[in-house]
């Protein structure tokens, strides 16, 4: 995260987590961001995370479920997917990443060179970029 700063994105967390699900998710969601260490200037709680991209200004969403970067890749917004036990064997034209090194990679290469989105495995938590 402090490496995606220092590059000049504003991060924004968005989760899927809801009322629906936990008692109250922007607590639960802060408090293990906080456990992590993770910084982030933004935390928006909503299943439809496409939508929330767009209201954003998000143009690169990375997130592990292919349903997700589905809708986004409808909404023109380019997508990375993080691979995981339950995408593995999914084909897909998205572009696929294994860990956050490989994001910075991909950015710092030219290949990605304005917004995204990722996910911290540990709890699944989607988080976004934009430039500042």
């Amino acid at each position: 995260m402090k490496r995606l700063r220092e590059l000049g994105h504003r991060i924004v967390i968005i989760t899927a987590r809801t009322d629906a699900l936990y008692t109250d998710p922007y607590q639960t969601t802060e408090q293990e961001l906080a456990n992590g260490g993770i910084c982030y200037d933004k935390l928006i709680c909503t299943f439809d995370k496409a939508k929330a991209c767009v209201e954003e200004g998000i143009s690169i969403l990375i997130d592990d479920s292919l349903a997700h970067c589905d809708a986004a890749s409808e909404k023109g917004i380019s997508t990375f997917l993080f691979s995981s036990k339950a995408n593995q064997y999914e084909e897909t034209e998205h572009i696929r990443v294994s860990n956050w090194e490989e994001v910075i990679e991909k950015i710092m290469s030219g290949k990605i060179k304005s917004f995204f989105q990722w996910i911290t495995q540990p709890f699944f938590c989607p988080i976004h970029l934009r430039s500042r």
